[in-house]
């Protein structure tokens, strides 16, 4: 059974995840760099929900700003210079308005992503908590 993630962008990346997904578009994908998500590698599954994530660092609002499905998993990143695996991820929504921050404290109380300044992280989401972010999406 498919399972569903929060991946928080870099905060430094350039364009941002909010630039780059209206570049992007829907039925894109994109390759994400998982050198740091070690801890969750072995859980990850092609057809994975992937929740876009940007923890804003300075002028965009931070928020879910994009959902996508994992296409192909852990394989070797050339370009990233520190090693690590990369993911590919084909976008399936792009939101006009972001999940915010304060929306998701209301859905889904706790959430450590929600405060982790942290480049690149991954945080696993379970299926009540998927479903809550699904129904904030439909309004």
């Amino acid at each position: 059974m498919a399972k569903c993630w929060i991946f928080q962008d870099d905060p430094n990346a350039n364009p941002s995840l909010p630039i780059a997904l209206q570049d992007w578009g829907i039925g894109q994908t994109i390759e994400w760099n998982m050198d740091k998500q070690g801890i969750y590698r072995n859980h990850m599954q092609v057809g994975d929900t992937v929740f876009l994530w940007y923890p804003n660092p300075g002028g965009s609002i931070a928020g879910i700003y994009g959902v996508g499905e994992l296409t192909r998993i852990h394989y070797p990143c050339p370009q990233n210079p520190k090693g690590g695996d990369c993911t590919k991820i084909r976008v399936t929504t792009i939101l006009q308005k972001p999940i915010t921050r304060n929306d998701l404290r209301q859905i889904l109380p706790g959430i450590s992503i929600l405060n982790r300044p942290a480049n690149k992280t991954v945080f696993p989401v379970d299926f009540s908590e998927r479903n809550s972010i699904f129904a904030k999406l439909n309004k």
